[in-house]
């Protein structure tokens, strides 16, 4: 048998349960517009750093870089457009591809000496925390590898691919 509530008590059910589900859509909108702006912030890095790659004149310096970096975001773009039909680890991947296709066309464009300021490192990574996590001796030398990499260094590409391979 069901049970008998009052007008007011059923009222004051009513209210909670408004109150609850009004905080999971407002934690949920949060989420997305959070996620939202991780997209278009990646989205803009990405088509920043392609058109500064675009822009370089070609040269005989790091040709194989530079085709090689235009090629893998010709392939991202591909791998975009078909995101929309995966399920959520899906888009994960494609987010991180993108994130991926955005450092490579940032080490193309330093390797061929395009920054917007000299003094510009290069952007944290993922990876940064996951090395650390394992062994600061690895860590120690991805920072290493990064830091190799400096517009002012004729040397970058060989010193960060020897530490990057490390």
């Amino acid at each position: 048998m069901p049970r008998k509530v009052t007008p007011a008590q059923y009222n004051r059910m009513v209210d909670a349960y408004n109150r609850k589900l009004k905080q999971a859509v407002n934690k949920h909108n949060r989420e997305v517009r959070a996620h939202n702006a991780r997209v278009r912030a990646n989205r803009q890095r990405l088509n920043a750093e392609i058109a500064r790659l675009n822009r370089q004149h070609s040269t005989t310096r790091y040709v194989t870089v530079q085709t090689f970096t235009i090629a893998l975001h010709t392939a991202y773009t591909r791998v975009d457009e078909q995101s929309e039909l995966w399920n959520e680890r899906g888009q994960e991947l494609a987010d991180l591809a993108e994130a991926e296709t955005a450092n490579s066309a940032h080490v193309a464009n330093i390797l061929l000496g395009e920054t917007v300021d000299d003094a510009e490192e290069t952007e944290e990574t993922s990876l940064t925390d996951e090395l650390s996590a394992l062994s600061p001796d690895l860590h120690s030398r991805w920072e290493g590898a990064r830091f190799a990499i400096n517009p002012r260094n004729p040397d970058a590409a060989r010193h960060f691919c020897t530490s990057a391979r490390e």
